[in-house]
C-alpha cells in the first residue's frame, strides 16, 4: 500500500483502515478517522467541521514528506486545510501563528536582502490565510463540543 492511496482514502472520508491488510502500512494509517505517521505518536491529521487540520509540529524528514503529500492532495481535491499543532487545538494554533507573524514582522525589519524580506512577507500571508481558514471554523467546533 502505498502513501498517496491511504492519504487519498482518508481524504475520501475513510474512518478506519487499520484492520485491512491491503490499506495499512506501517509508516501511515487510517485509525478512528485520525491519519498517522509513523505511530500513535504522531497524529498527522483529523477533520474538524469540514477542515483538515494538518500536524506539523515536530517532525522528522520522513514526516516532513507525509505532512508535503497530504498538503498537496488536499490543495489537489479543493478540501480546506490549515496547519496546527500536534494536540489539534485551533485557539492555540492561530496564537502561535500570531506570534510567528510578530517574530517575522521584526525579521523584515532586520533583513538587509531584499529576497529574504519577500520571504518572511509570504510566510505572513500564509500564516494571516490559516488563521483566517481557522477563524472560520471556532463557532462550529464550538457547537460540535456542546
Amino acid at each position: 500500500m502505498n502513501y498517496e492511496t491511504i492519504i487519498n482514502d482518508f481524504l475520501s472520508g475513510k474512518k478506519d483502515l487499520s484492520g485491512l491488510k491491503n490499506h495499512y502500512n506501517k509508516r501511515l494509517f487510517i485509525e478512528s478517522g485520525i491519519l498517522y505517521s509513523y505511530g500513535y505518536h504522531y497524529p498527522l491529521g483529523i477533520f474538524k467541521s469540514n477542515i483538515l487540520l494538518i500536524n506539523n509540529s515536530g517532525y522528522s524528514t520522513t514526516t516532513q514528506k507525509h505532512i508535503s503529500l497530504l498538503k498537496r492532495y488536499a490543495d489537489f481535491k479543493g478540501v480546506k486545510s490549515a496547519f496546527s499543532d500536534n494536540d489539534f487545538n485551533i485557539p492555540k494554533t492561530i496564537n502561535n501563528n500570531n506570534n510567528t507573524i510578530k517574530e517575522l514582522n521584526q525579521k523584515i525589519k532586520r533583513a538587509y536582502k531584499e529576497h529574504r524580506k519577500e520571504q518572511h512577507r509570504f510566510n505572513i500571508k500564509e500564516l494571516q490565510q490559516q488563521n483566517k481558514i481557522l477563524k472560520g471554523f471556532i463557532p462550529q467546533i464550538t457547537a460540535e463540543v456542546i
